[in-house]
């Protein structure tokens, strides 16, 4: 069995939000304005985790800073 991460999104304005959880394994497809930074505060809170999306996608992004919609990124947890 693999590991769990529960994502806890919140918006400043209207308290919680909806919750996202990853497990060991689960991908990310790439939306319209997502950046790697976006990505990992989605998934870890945390956009200053991008590395380790970075990290684990190496063969599937040729520049970290230009990701493109429709990727689909291995999200590990941290």
């Amino acid at each position: 069995m693999g590991q769990v991460l529960t994502i806890y999104l919140t918006d400043a304005n209207e308290g919680p939000a909806e919750t996202e959880t990853f497990m060991d394994g689960d991908t990310y497809t790439v939306k319209s304005g997502d950046s790697l930074w976006r990505i990992a505060r989605k998934c870890y809170g945390k956009g200053s985790l991008w590395q380790l999306i970075y990290q684990a996608n190496q063969s599937r992004i040729a520049n970290p800073d230009r990701i493109r919609t429709g990727q689909v990124f291995t999200i590990p947890v941290q």
